[in-house]
């Protein structure tokens, strides 16, 4: 019995570990999830919404696309939608929305997100980044840096600062949910821009 527990001791002995992190070894860190995902493509129709008591709903339509895939999505916008471009669309526009990354999606097809940022005509020189931004702490002063840690910022007097309903917004972003539309960063992580405008949602 002794010979018996002493082979499987040894056997045991030359099994390989368990793949978790030994005490001390750190873990690669794991990205944030994203507090907004966004959806490209190219208008294909445009159609008002229409209430329970099927009457017309200022600011609400939706925007049917065809994404980056070939493929049919319903864009929901409302009242509360931040436009970077011009609200009158047509069919051939290329847009891109920006929809909370938590929010419930009814399942249909073809799928339909409620869009709180629409970008139209969105030139290729320019970006759009929607996320949370904070204070950068250990960056340079007077940078605030995203939640996912890519596109860091600081307005000067050239940028355009607004709020959802295009009031002026004059307090800091910390902490704040914001549209940033830029166009010259730099190429490090997070890439540093000075925006083009700073939509405060």
């Amino acid at each position: 019995m002794k010979g018996i527990f002493a082979l499987l001791l040894s056997i045991l002995m030359f099994i390989p570990m368990s793949v978790h992190s030994l005490p001390g070894e750190e873990e690669a860190p794991s990205n944030p999830m994203p507090a907004y995902l966004s959806v490209t493509g190219v208008v294909t129709q445009v159609d008002d919404y229409l209430g329970v008591d099927e009457a017309l709903m200022e600011g609400w339509r939706y925007i049917r696309i065809e994404d980056e895939n070939g493929g049919p999505v319903t864009l929901l916008t409302t009242d509360q939608t931040c436009y970077t471009g011009p609200k009158d669309m047509k069919p051939g526009d290329t847009v891109a929305g920006y929809y909370d990354a938590l929010a419930p999606m009814i399942l249909i097809y073809p799928p339909q997100h409620t869009i709180k940022v629409l970008a139209v005509n969105l030139p290729d020189s320019q970006s759009v980044k929607v996320d949370r931004f904070s204070i950068w702490s250990d960056g340079p002063e007077g940078f605030y840096v995203s939640d996912d840690g890519m596109l860091a910022f600081k307005v000067d007097e050239t940028t355009e600062i607004r709020s959802l309903h295009a009031s002026m917004f004059n307090g800091n972003f910390d902490g704040l949910h914001l549209a940033v539309i830029y166009d010259i960063s730099t190429r490090s992580i997070p890439a540093q821009t000075t925006p083009i405008a700073v939509i405060v949602l």
